[in-house]
C-alpha cells in the first residue's frame, strides 16, 4: 500500500495544519487496514491446558505483536 508522503501533502495544501491532519488520517487508515490483515490467533503460551499435556486444547489469544508490527514506522515519511 502506498501512502502519500508528508512532503507531497504539504505541496498540495496552502495551510500546513490541514496538510498534517490529512497526512495523519491517511497513515492511521493505512495502519488500521494493515492491522486487520495481520490479525492472528495463537495458542496462549501461558495456558494451563496447553502446557500440562491436558486433553483440552490450550487457550487462544490474539497475537498482539503481529498487529503492532503490521505497519512499519518507516512508512511515515
Amino acid at each position: 500500500m502506498s501512502v502519500q508522503t508528508a512532503e507531497e501533502i504539504l505541496n498540495k495544501h496552502l495551510i500546513p495544519a490541514n496538510a498534517m491532519i490529512e497526512f495523519a488520517k491517511l497513515h492511521v487508515e493505512a495502519a488500521l487496514k494493515e492491522a486487520i490483515n495481520n490479525v492472528r490467533i495463537i495458542d496462549d503460551p501461558n495456558s494451563y491446558c496447553g502446557n500440562t499435556g491436558s486433553e483440552y486444547p490450550p487457550d487462544q489469544i490474539l497475537d498482539t505483536d503481529a498487529i503492532l508490527n503490521s505497519y512499519p514506522l518507516e512508512n511515515i515519511k
